[in-house]
């Protein structure tokens, strides 16, 4: 596959991660031109929630793109989500603050995370759909371009934050928001025009020489396909989880619960998220080699038996264990989301599959793990309990190990046998 392809479906992906991370970690300036009030705490769990709003709209975005993504093709889906999805960005850099408008402005906020997560909604589950349908080999290797492009885009994202933060004394104080600008601006219009002039997938053309669109594809596939999709649900629900603790929440979690300075902070984030984008593509080749369900098995129990020590390390005050206890994690999500990304796919035929995966990704990926920063700052807020991280990773790495085991009884695994219910 052409390297150009490659890039042109997964630069949407990096705007996806790159606006979303940097969300997360302007947060505390979000906070205070958007959500005055005396309570920082109380700011910052309106900031999250404004996060997270985004993601409740998302399977509706799901059902709709991933409907015509069925029904009309994945390229075309492909070329509209960026455009779409790079306005919200820009115009998130452009808005008044409270103190300009009042009440106007948190709204006007919120409307741009809802119509981005709109966007967004079939952006990761259609680039990956459509590289492992554009490769006649190596499909776990080219599909884990798309969690590399995530780490790459949370990477430029916290470096982006750790140099406004560093300057910070010799900035204006809505400098803040030109990355917002700059990033709707530049990889919106080099997207779609790359995008334009991507080929429709040969699987996708080959249901269509055959006359085999599905009228109504995420029927079919409820009808057709209930286990797989519970298994996607469940799978996406702990790697958007992970991927929302380790790589967006932690500077925050870093800064206010370790007490690390935000300069810091987010340096650490910036290197876990180069870490994971390097060892995804390592991941994605062993899942073409082996056994892609047994990987996944692998890294969720590995996940499982460690988070808890690992959050117990980040706490202990040791700088160079932190580091350390920190690039562990991002290479523990790293193993299952460079996996995941090639063997959804295959669960589905290629009727409903963009339905299918996108539906039950956005359930359990952006839902569930949308809402995990506002309720991580919740449960500490509550309890104090500072290893709460590392108890919901572990909790739910232990249900995808359930999952994956009760799996392998109803379907084989493996590119080869496409595992299609």
């Amino acid at each position: 596959m052409k390297a150009k392809l490659i890039g042109a479906v997964i630069i949407g992906t990096f705007l996806q991660y790159f606006d979303y991370t940097l969300f997360g970690f302007f947060s505390g300036a979000i906070a205070t031109y958007f959500f005055p009030t005396q309570d920082h705490k109380t700011a910052l769990m309106m900031t999250w929630a404004t996060f997270a709003t985004g993601y409740l709209i998302r399977p509706l975005g799901a059902y709709l793109f991933g409907h015509y993504g069925d029904r009309l093709g994945r390229r075309k889906i492909l070329g509209f989500s960026i455009l779409l999805m790079s306005l919200p960005t820009m115009f998130t850099g452009l808005l008044p603050t409270f103190a300009q408008v009042g009440l106007l402005s948190p709204v006007l906020l919120v409307l741009c995370r809802l119509i981005q997560g709109l966007a967004v909604s079939a952006e990761y589950n259609g680039s990956s759909i459509y590289l492992v349908e554009s490769s006649e080999k190596h499909r776990g290797l080219i599909a884990s371009m798309i969690p590399c492009a995530c780490g790459l885009g949370i990477f430029m994202a916290a470096s982006t934050a750790t140099l406004f933060t560093s300057l910070n004394a010799r900035l204006d104080p809505n400098s803040w928001r030109l990355p917002f600008i700059s990033a709707g601006i530049i990889v919106g219009v080099i997207g779609y025009y790359l995008r334009s002039q991507l080929p429709e997938t040969k699987e996708f053309e080959n249901i269509v020489n055959r006359s085999l669109i599905a009228k109504k594809p995420l029927r079919d596939a409820i009808k057709y396909a209930k286990w797989p999709l519970f298994v996607s649900f469940v799978l996406s629900a702990y790697v958007g989880s992970a991927t929302y603790i380790i790589m967006v929440y932690m500077a925050s979690y870093l800064q206010n619960t370790v007490n690390l300075s935000l300069y810091l902070a987010l340096k650490l984030t910036a290197i876990a998220g180069l870490v994971a984008a390097l060892c995804a593509p390592i991941f994605g080749y062993m899942a073409d080699r082996y056994k892609a369900h047994n990987l996944l098995i692998y890294a969720a129990l590995a996940m499982f038996l460690f988070s808890v020590p690992l959050f117990f390390i980040i706490n202990g005050g040791n700088l160079s264990y932190l580091i350390g206890a920190l690039l562990v994690l991002s290479i523990l999500l790293s193993s299952f989301d460079g996996v995941l990304v090639s063997y959804l796919p295959y669960l589905f035929k290629v009727q409903y599959r963009y339905s299918a995966v996108a539906v039950s990704f956005n359930l359990g990926g952006a839902v569930i793990g949308g809402l995990t920063p506002v309720l991580m700052q919740f449960l500490l807020n509550y309890t104090g309990l500072s290893i709460i991280p590392g108890i919901y990773l572990s909790i739910l790495a232990l249900f995808c190990l359930v999952v994956l085991t009760l799996r392998s009884s109803y379907c084989g695994e493996g590119y080869e046998r496409r595992c299609i219910i």
